[in-house]
């Protein structure tokens, strides 16, 4: 490489305060990509060159510009240079090429950029949330079904990786531990454990070669559905007149987490204004419930509703299920303690 720079630069009496200019060099040529193995972790760079010189090797955009960091083969080093995939990355750009350019030693260009052809680096279309439904257990059931799959750009590019058909599927929890919940599969729904309380979102991405691992990752080709819990009150009164109306009062609160960007989580209790309720009524132990009343809770959280109380019996009030999805948020179901009513004065 001296060799070449020597012969390049104009050492031959330079004048004072004129600067000394490097003569370029032929570019690199047939710049190929490919993968290293079938498990499309690494990715192998190799060229030809004139000489033995100093190369930058780097993943640029369609227009020119570096879309990641550059890394440099000495000379005397083989031209061939086995990078991890994500050092060739560029999120979800349909023209990435490598650029291998001739260097000085201060990293400077000293020769055009030679060009790998294009390919595609493009991570799969994040999975559509159909439903996320706290059940009475505690658990949160999500579905979904597989999003719109982008036509591909460049078939037949030298990274190309024929698409998993059906996707592959990972259940996501965030919270104060973001984590995978099972290895990738094909299945469309999952049961997280919960409980909505202490959840802030559950949901799913898909992964191919491409997938970058960890919470920023996820969120590119995840689909996520913010869940919260619910706590009622209700007073009841224990007696009640015949025939007369049963007045029950209380108040409906939303319970909610938030992470910051930390994921540092804390649980905070909000007024569950307009939360739908019902009243149920059974004669004791063992025999049905039914539904005698229903209300939604007011702006504050507070609620008021009134059956005619047909004698002695149970009585309890109900927040059923609100079932969401990536863009509504899913409530979990609360049903208060029975209480049992005598007829009597109030």
């Amino acid at each position: 490489m001296l060799g070449n720079l020597i012969a390049a630069l104009a050492l031959t009496a330079p004048v004072a305060g004129t600067p000394v200019t490097l003569e370029a060099e032929p570019a690199p040529t047939n710049v190929t990509v490919a993968w290293a193995s079938p498990t499309h972790d690494k990715v192998v760079i190799t060229w030809d060159e004139t000489g033995d010189v100093r190369n930058r090797i780097e993943a640029v955009n369609a227009d020119g510009s570096p879309a990641n960091y550059p890394q440099f083969a000495e000379a005397g080093q083989p031209n061939r240079l086995e990078v991890d995939k994500f050092s060739v990355a560029a999120g979800e750009s349909g023209d990435v090429r490598i650029a291998v350019t001739v260097t000085g030693p201060t990293s400077e260009a000293i020769s055009e950029p030679g060009l790998s052809p294009a390919f595609d680096t493009d991570m799969p279309p994040a999975p559509v949330l159909t439903s996320v439904e706290p059940l009475t257990d505690g658990t949160i059931k999500v579905n979904w079904t597989p999003g719109q799959v982008r036509a591909d750009v460049n078939p037949g590019d030298p990274l190309d990786v024929p698409a998993v058909q059906p996707p592959l599927f990972v259940p996501v929890e965030l919270f104060t531990d973001p984590r995978e919940l099972s290895e990738p599969s094909t299945a469309t729904s999952f049961v997280f454990g919960g409980p909505a309380s202490a959840i802030t979102a559950v949901g799913v991405h898909t992964v191919n070669e491409w997938t970058v691992n960890g919470y920023l990752g996820w969120r590119a080709t995840a689909s996520y559905g913010d869940v919260a819990g619910t706590r009622v009150t209700a007073t009841i009164p224990r007696t009640s007149p015949a025939g007369k109306k049963l007045t029950i009062t209380g108040k409906a609160i939303m319970i909610r987490s938030f992470c910051d960007s930390g994921l540092r989580c804390q649980t905070y209790e909000y007024d569950d204004a307009g939360r739908s309720l019902r009243l149920e009524y059974r004669t004791g132990a063992g025999a049905a419930w039914r539904t005698v009343a229903t209300t939604k809770a007011g702006a504050d959280g507070k609620y008021t509703v009134s059956t005619t109380f047909p004698g002695i019996g149970e009585y309890r009030v109900v927040a059923p299920v609100v079932i969401g999805n990536g863009d509504k948020l899913a409530q979990a179901p609360f049903t208060t303690a029975a209480t049992r009513v005598r007829p009597g004065a109030l």
